[in-house]
């Protein structure tokens, strides 16, 4: 058995719930379904972290991820996937963690949310760095596919808290600043998911 963690593109937005959305659990039996009738390379998605996208695929034995991706393009083709190794990802996880650490200076009136940027090509290098503001910072640390960067969260008038009534277009404004920088397709994620996805995947056995 191998396991992937998988992070969904454009799966969900925090503190928007809408009724109309299918749940996660009912995605993941439906997807399961349809990867069901390949019979070639067994995949099963195993479980899930929140409702943002973040999904722990299981093979029946190891697969490349060319083939990994390739099996979700054919048999999900409504949904865009970026696909990791468990054990790779695990490896470099550590320093990512380290890396982000050190937080950006501080900014009035902002709280820095520490996450990463993630590239769809499983063959991608090291990213670029695009530029950094008050709504969005991009680490110097950086691995293939993937660069460190925090989100600039506004806090509300007594900075104790986030202000969910601005919001400035979450991860997502950060996935799209490296696309229009390096093209392809990008995702990001706050580590909250990032560790949660991996505490899913490593209690599954």
């Amino acid at each position: 058995m191998s396991l992937y963690l998988v992070f969904g593109l454009d799966i969900g937005n925090v503190g928007r719930a809408n009724a109309s959305r299918p749940s996660t659990k009912t995605l993941l039996m439906d997807w399961n379904q349809r990867l069901s009738f390949f019979r070639e390379v067994h995949l099963e998605f195993r479980n899930a972290f929140a409702h943002t996208g973040n999904y722990v695929l299981r093979a029946v034995k190891p697969e490349d991820l060319n083939s990994i991706i390739a099996v979700l393009i054919r048999y999900i083709p409504t949904h865009k996937f970026v696909v990791f190794g468990y054990g790779e990802f695990l490896a470099v996880l550590g320093p990512i963690n380290r890396a982000l650490a050190l937080m950006p200076s501080a900014i009035v009136g902002r709280r820095w949310t520490p996450g990463i940027v993630m590239d769809i090509n499983p063959h991608g290098g090291i990213p670029p760095t695009p530029v950094s503001d008050e709504k969005a910072r991009f680490g110097p640390f950086a691995v293939p596919r993937i660069r460190i960067a925090w989100k600039g969260d506004i806090l509300d008038s007594q900075e104790d808290k986030l202000d969910n009534t601005q919001r400035e277009g979450g991860w997502g404004n950060l996935s799209d600043r490296m696309k229009k920088l390096a093209g392809g397709i990008w995702t990001a994620r706050s580590m909250k998911s990032v560790e949660g996805i991996v505490a899913v995947a490593r209690s599954i056995r």
